[in-house]
């Protein structure tokens, strides 16, 4: 299958179940591509980029010009990401008023977005809903906290949030994203785990450092909850000692999944609990999955038996 359409496919269509009017959605802010409908065709971009600089967003609007020029296609509609602060967004809402013609927005949910891919990968129509897992890194939630671990029951045209993972504070954003350590004392506190001195994310820190994050977690103070499964595997990773800071998205999780890769005779080892709390949503609590964790690194489990 392949991993990116960039890489010679785009902009070869992806053929829907159904006909639309001509629609140009902006996506989000990593990895950022854009698609533009014809009929029952989505016609996706290639890979422009992080959408985080002038430079990015000069090429994202150089190519959505070239791609409404080539098909001879305007767009009615403009779909974007539900976060406010994404470069796309604002793109989006500009580039609505520069036509003249009062061209609506639309704010999609991250997550719905992305089963709604699937569903349209799927050749599904849309008039059953699905049971939709999407775990990520990132997406800005309707309740205003970071979502990343959802199962929404959704069609094309709306979702129901039936299950996440609980929520954790997350404390300075981006910075506790590039110190995976930050995450892992996030979900120790969560749990209810002591900051052990001997745990690899407490010996990463500086004593200064704690005093300030438990005063966050404790208050709320510049923090933002998250649901994130991408930040729980940074947490993990950093727990069992393979990653205290990363240079690039998913670095943390992809160096723990290559060291559980290279153990697979412990694959049938008994796998770690994750508690199911409440009932509308459903939450999956990883506080036995972390304390478990906690204590083989502490007596000593090979971090690559703990990660497989």
């Amino acid at each position: 299958l392949p991993i990116r359409r960039s890489r010679g496919y785009a902009p070869f269509p992806v053929k829907l179940p159904f006909p639309l009017p001509p629609i140009l959605a902006v996506g989000g802010e990593l990895k950022s591509t854009f698609c533009l409908t014809v009929d029952n065709h989505a016609l996706m971009s290639q890979h422009i980029g992080d959408m985080e600089n002038l430079e990015t967003l000069e090429a994202f609007d150089e190519s959505v010009a070239h791609f409404k020029s080539i098909f001879r296609v305007e767009p009615g509609l403009i779909a974007c990401d539900l976060h406010p602060g994404y470069l796309s967004a604002k793109w989006a809402a500009e580039n609505a008023l520069k036509s003249g013609l009062g061209v609506p927005v639309v704010q999609v949910q991250h997550h719905h977005a992305h089963i709604a891919a699937l569903m349209a990968e799927h050749g599904l129509d849309g008039s059953q809903p699905v049971i939709g897992f999407s775990f990520d890194g990132t997406g800005y939630g309707t309740d205003g906290a970071i979502w990343g671990g959802e199962v929404l029951i959704a069609d094309y045209r709306g979702f129901e949030r039936a299950a996440h993972l609980a929520y954790t504070p997350l404390a300075g954003g981006d910075a506790a994203v590039k110190r995976p350590y930050r995450q892992a004392l996030a979900q120790l506190w969560a749990s209810g785990v002591e900051w052990n001195p001997l745990l690899p994310p407490v010996a990463a820190s500086t004593e200064s450092e704690r005093k300030v994050l438990l005063r966050q977690f404790e208050s709320g103070f510049n923090c933002v909850s998250t649901s994130s499964m991408g930040r729980l595997f940074d947490a993990v990773a950093s727990l069992i000692g393979v990653r205290q800071s990363v240079t690039y998205e998913g670095q943390a999780a992809i160096e723990m999944e290559s060291l559980a890769a290279t153990d697979s005779p412990y694959r049938a080892d008994s796998p770690y609990r994750v508690d199911l709390l409440g009932d509308a949503p459903l939450r999956f609590d990883p506080a036995p999955l972390i304390q478990a964790i906690a204590a083989d690194v502490l007596k000593g489990k090979p971090a690559a038996i703990i990660a497989a």
